[in-house]
């Protein structure tokens, strides 16, 4: 993303760069991330500061607060999404030969709607995504009113209204697998379908777009902020 002062920004998830709502604007973000470092390279380095002067990328700007379920209230969530300033060091270190698998983000996709006498999804349901553990996947929309509960490390969010996607027998395997957070999905017009937040081996929960880019632009307080159209 950007905004009109020419800032570029990239997207995750809260989970992800957020820390599930623990980490504080600000903080460094870093790639390859940690998890991919082996025990030695870790300890190779004499200090976590001196990993991140390496690797640092981007700086967390916000993230929109999960808001966990309890016994009385079941607040309702929309997005596991955080968002961070690129950092100079990282303007050169993103990714961006990736997409070649995927194709360039053309724009920004419509809302996917239903037949009000069917129920049956309108349009293509074909979609895309580039992700860091099982890469480059095709998957098709089965349904856009998914609703999910989600356990974190500080409880369990409640999503509704999210994008529910399979993956189609050209995958050798699932659509998405644990670590593929926070990729971005597209559709056969190489627009922006949504945010990738969870998943299991039979299905994938997707942030629908539309529900993304208005929550960042709150919690940042930048409503100039709009999707990079390569």
């Amino acid at each position: 993303m950007n905004d009109e002062s020419g800032n570029r920004y990239l997207v995750s998830n809260n989970h992800v760069i957020g820390r599930s709502n623990d980490a504080q604007p600000g903080d460094p973000i870093v790639q390859p991330g940690t998890l991919d470092f082996t025990g030695t390279e870790l300890t190779a380095l004499p200090t976590l500061a001196d990993l991140t002067q390496i690797i640092q990328i981007a700086e967390l700007t916000a993230s929109v607060p999960l808001r966990w379920r309890t016994s009385t209230n079941v607040p309702i969530n929309t997005v596991d999404a955080a968002i961070g300033m690129l950092t100079n060091s990282g303007r050169g270190l993103i990714e961006l030969e990736r997409l070649c698998y995927a194709g360039n983000i053309l724009g920004v996709a419509e809302p996917y709607e239903l037949d009000p006498a069917t129920g049956a999804l309108q349009g293509s349901a074909q979609v895309y995504k580039v992700g860091r553990t099982t890469g480059f996947t095709e998957g098709v929309v089965t349904n856009v009113l998914g609703t999910t509960n989600i356990p974190y490390p500080g409880g369990v969010a409640y999503f509704n209204n999210q994008i529910i996607i399979q993956a189609t027998p050209d995958n050798v395997g699932p659509f998405s697998d644990n670590g593929d957070s926070g990729s971005g999905v597209i559709n056969d017009r190489h627009e922006l379908v949504g945010l990738l937040f969870a998943g299991s081996a039979l299905q994938t929960l997707v942030n629908p777009i539309d529900s993304v880019v208005p929550s960042l632009r709150s919690v940042t307080g930048i409503p100039s902020l709009q999707v990079i159209v390569s």
